[in-house]
């Protein structure tokens, strides 16, 4: 979390047409996979596009599996509330989730082939280059998830003031280009849709 209320970093938004036919598209994204748990059980995976790599989350938090090796991440995000966003290339992975149920918050969990959270830098890399005042009574935690990939590793992530804030802008967002490798962002533009998949 960012814990600034000038910055809310969220995706409620995406120009594709959701396929509501596929009961594993993502919450956010339609090019997500869900990581869904079922009675407890672990969630089941999300394998990277060359099958290598896997994303799931047990009571433990959000863990990244290479063959026998498992990379844990201590992220409290709420089971079912997941979905993971693989880099065509297999070279991140960026995991979206929300810590309080549907309303949020949400994050970004960003993390590298070799099972490096790049996260925090993901952050201030976005805060620096985006101008969105939350212009709220109290403090709010940011919202943020990623929309979609572009090649290797430009992901396209939706930055957003709260819709259930106490915010006089809520709802408010934009859509921000960020190169991942170098966390260069590349472009901003306003948002146009403020809807979330349901």
């Amino acid at each position: 979390m960012l814990g600034v209320a000038a910055w809310v970093l969220s995706t409620a938004v995406w120009p594709e047409t959701p396929d509501r036919s596929d009961p594993s598209a993502g919450y956010w994204s339609p090019h997500a996979r869900k990581i869904a748990s079922v009675a407890g059980a672990d969630a089941r995976p999300a394998w990277s596009p060359d099958r290598t790599r896997y994303v799931s989350q047990d009571g433990g938090g959000v863990y990244l599996g290479v063959g026998r090796k498992i990379v844990r991440f201590h992220v409290s995000f709420t089971p079912n509330l997941v979905e993971v966003l693989w880099a065509p290339n297999a070279r991140f992975a960026a995991i979206t989730g929300s810590d309080g149920g549907a309303v949020g918050s949400w994050s970004i969990l960003l993390i590298d082939a070799r099972g490096e959270d790049v996260s925090q830098r993901l952050k201030l890399a976005l805060r620096k280059k985006i101008h969105l005042p939350a212009k709220c009574v109290e403090a709010e935690a940011p919202n943020y998830a990623a929309l979609r990939w572009r090649g290797g590793d430009v992901l396209v992530v939706k930055v957003q003031v709260p819709p259930h804030s106490n915010c006089a802008n809520l709802g408010q967002s934009v859509e921000v280009t960020i190169k991942v490798s170098d966390l260069r962002p590349i472009r901003v533009r306003p948002a146009t849709n403020l809807k979330r998949r349901t």
